[in-house]
């Protein structure tokens, strides 16, 4: 692999993987770099919109991907580009998450309360687990990498997590590490429950006992800008060409010809960063691009915020029995507490499980969640700010694709047409994870 720094880079995707492998190029002396981006503006996924009071005072909520899990990299970024930790009630520490079962409040982890999120006489129970745990973990450790290529077990965890968890027989663990892993993983939509297998749990699992640790401690840290800002001020590093519409990628000898509504360019290397279906139409794909980035599932989702007036306060309120929802069930899933708007009313931010009857998906989730706060808290919805929903939240191979080592193929793709591929559908489906991955293969091939 050539060394020369001029070389000009074209990359695809201005979210955490496009300007992750950008800020990665820069940091070793690459300054050449294109970042093309089709909606109008930059942070995929990360997206942290603003809702101004009444006294003009402007208040943060993410309406995305939110949390840095535990990667060195990520959280030497958001030092580096000068953000801060913490906003709303909880700007001078770490959130903490309370976790209620059934809708009469039962309290299942609640860390406001207790050091370990449980009285300390069920800790013998959680120890053995855990132990169990982490003896899988180390049995795949090799997981616990960037990326999923030079996994060599994948006939034993290309299966079921929750039959997975059942046939292990953990205790205590069980439901809540179920709900609270495929509820992340899925952004809380059952429906696409069944997509996600134990490798994919298990790469996330290393990114939450790694250190820095994330959510084991019951703490969520939400960047005081937003998500977005982060990736917002690294964009302003680079020629970033938003709203750009590609009409053709085309790559010969010479390197990589990118035709879009304005001009063509020549550039030598490019990054290709979104799923490779959502360009397929307009690249140049050889049959083992074809072959390999087929078969993709997206699993959707919807987040929204709205003004409350006498809400929860007191931490994160994760709701876990909205994420089975039977009739009658609130579809309000994660509650995050976001600012004061004024003496009684707060902004808050919030997940909801997916709604089976889609073509009224909305409003149901915003009577269901009117309901469940009157009742559980005597709290008034006194208006909606946001309700936005996620077509493709996280994209998976088809199992099938990934037994038959489809993680492999693709890194043996790398350099090959002077493309590259990253993103989260062959890193893992968390922001740290395809931040993580972007920089690897940065170091790996320049």
């Amino acid at each position: 692999m050539s060394k020369d720094r001029n070389v000009k880079i074209a990359i695809i995707g201005a979210g955490p993987a496009g300007l992750g492998a950008a800020e990665a190029l820069k940091e070793k002396g690459y300054n050449n770099i294109t970042i093309f981006e089709k909606s109008n503006r930059v942070g995929g996924q990360s997206y942290s919109p603003k809702y101004k009071t009444a006294e003009g005072v402007e208040l943060v909520y993410d309406m995305g991907s939110i949390q840095p899990m535990s990667s060195r990299i990520l959280r030497k970024l958001i030092k580096k580009n000068g953000l801060k930790y913490g906003r709303g009630p909880f700007k001078k520490k770490s959130k903490l998450t309370i976790a209620y079962q059934d809708l009469a409040q039962t309290e299942v982890i609640n860390f406001t309360k207790y050091f370990f999120g449980f009285p300390i006489q069920k800790l013998p129970l959680v120890f053995l687990d855990f132990l169990k745990l982490f003896y899988y973990l180390f049995r795949y450790r090799r997981l616990a990498k960037p990326g999923f290529y030079n996994f060599k077990r994948l006939d034993e965890t290309t299966v079921d997590f929750r039959q997975w968890v059942k046939d292990r027989k953990f205790k205590f663990l069980t439901e809540i590490l179920i709900l609270q892993l495929l509820s992340t993983l899925t952004l809380v939509n059952k429906n696409n429950e069944h997509k996600i297998q134990l490798y994919v749990v298990l790469k996330f699992l290393y990114q939450v006992f790694k250190l820095p640790i994330r959510y084991f401690d019951g703490t969520y840290r939400p960047v005081r800008e937003g998500y977005q800002e982060l990736w917002t001020r690294i964009a302003k590093k680079f020629t970033v060409r938003l709203s750009t519409k590609i009409k053709e990628i085309k790559r010969t000898k010479d390197g990589v010809v990118i035709t879009d509504d304005s001009e063509t360019q020549l550039y030598d290397k490019i990054f290709i960063t979104c799923p490779f279906d959502k360009i397929s139409s307009i690249i140049d794909a050889s049959e083992n691009e074809k072959n390999n980035f087929k078969s993709i599932n997206y699993n959707p989702g919807y987040r929204g915020a709205f003004l409350a007036k006498k809400g929860p306060k007191k931490g994160i309120y994760w709701f876990m029995d909205s994420y089975d929802n039977k009739d009658g069930k609130s579809y309000l899933s994660l509650l995050f507490p976001e600012g004061k708007v004024d003496e009684d009313t707060y902004l808050y931010s919030a997940c909801f499980a997916n709604c089976a009857d889609k073509s009224n998906a909305v409003d149901i989730i915003k009577k269901s969640t009117t309901n469940f706060l009157q009742t559980q808290f005597d709290s008034e919805i006194t208006e909606w700010v946001k309700m936005h929903y996620w077509e493709d939240y996280d994209a998976v191979f088809d199992i099938e694709m990934v037994k038959n080592g489809v993680f492999d193929k693709i890194q043996n793709m790398q350099g090959n047409q002077n493309t590259y591929y990253a993103g989260q559908l062959i890193s893992s489906p968390s922001h740290s994870g395809v931040v993580d991955y972007s920089y690897e293969l940065v170091d790996l091939h320049f």
